[in-house]
């Protein structure tokens, strides 16, 4: 009987280990493809550090090329950012207003000429023109009040919907909607939600 379960389990087949000329074929084949993307990888670490240094020398030639002191304020930024840098670099030749009062009056003044413009029925890109003007003026007088451009308009935007919103209430409150109102009827809803804003209500 036990010769019968000798015969009825498996053979296990030795593990016979490969031709040494086998091993030597899968080395031979491993290496050189190892070598291949050590070297690829430092092609491209070499590509990336020629490609940089190139960089800095077109920079350096676009610098020498433009000695101006508005020089290298980029173009890719938001429009109000750029004013302002445009602003600062300027200001460190001299060519800056020194309180806020003289901005004050250049942004009367740019405002009259928006002014004007209109009621010459001026062309859109001319009065695009002077408005960006009263723009660029506003951004000046942010900087020298030591004010954020960007979070003084971000709080404006949140005071304006605040109280926009409240309209919309006040006029629900009246059965009505707003758009059914006339302007001078949202006008007046406008100064109550001013007014409660003002004293902290809303």
């Amino acid at each position: 009987m036990a010769h019968d379960r000798e015969l009825s389990q498996p053979a296990v087949e030795p593990a016979v280990p490969k031709p040494a000329h086998k091993r030597r074929s899968q080395a031979g084949q491993t290496l050189p493809m190892m070598m291949f993307f050590m070297v690829s990888l430092l092609g491209v670490a070499g590509l990336v550090i020629d490609v940089g240094g190139w960089y800095l020398q077109k920079r350096q030639v676009q610098a020498a090329a433009d000695a101006s002191a508005l020089a290298g304020v980029s173009r890719g930024l938001p429009e109000w950012q750029r004013a302002l840098k445009l602003q600062k670099r300027a200001s460190r030749v001299g060519f800056d207003w020194r309180s806020p009062g003289p901005v004050l009056d250049k942004l009367h003044e740019e405002l009259d000429e928006v002014r004007h413009e209109l009621a010459a029925g001026a062309s859109p890109a001319r009065i695009a023109d002077e408005i960006g003007d009263v723009l660029f003026v506003g951004v000046n007088l942010a900087r020298l009040t030591g004010v954020d451009y960007s979070q003084a308009l971000r709080g404006a935007n949140a005071k304006f919907e605040r109280r926009f919103r409240r309209m919309e209430a006040l006029a629900a409150a009246d059965g009505t909607a707003l758009q059914e109102k006339s302007l001078a009827e949202q006008e007046a809803y406008w100064n109550r939600a001013k007014a409660e804003d003002k004293a902290g209500q809303l």
